[in-house]
């Protein structure tokens, strides 16, 4: 999930030393957008409407489908509430880290 606002990214500290989005799988029977929503509660506590959208990209010879979720307005603040992520930070878009989290396709 793509969160975003007047403090900027919200990225989360990953135990393999590199910042990342939220992120989550989509259960059986659910949207993306609601996947989002309970991703984004268990991983950060915050409660949000996100909307979603898809791309369809190539990397070689595998095509991905992704769903970035964007979420503009939320409550609460983000808390650490999972092992993998040790703590949450906004970033700004002009002070971003180069220590990011880098999606790769299966193969």
């Amino acid at each position: 999930m793509i969160v975003h606002g007047s403090d900027g990214v919200l990225l989360g500290w990953h135990r393999h030393r590199m910042w990342k989005l939220a992120g989550g799988t989509v259960e059986l029977g659910r949207t993306f957008a609601q996947a989002a929503i309970r991703e984004l509660r268990e991983n950060t506590g915050l409660v949000a409407s996100p909307a979603t959208y898809t791309l369809l990209n190539r990397v070689g010879d595998v095509v991905r489908v992704t769903v970035p979720v964007l979420v503009a307005r939320w409550a609460d603040v983000p808390t650490q509430r999972e092992e993998a992520i040790g703590s949450w930070r906004f970033w700004s878009l002009n002070a971003l880290t180069n220590l990011l989290f880098v999606p790769t396709p299966s193969t």
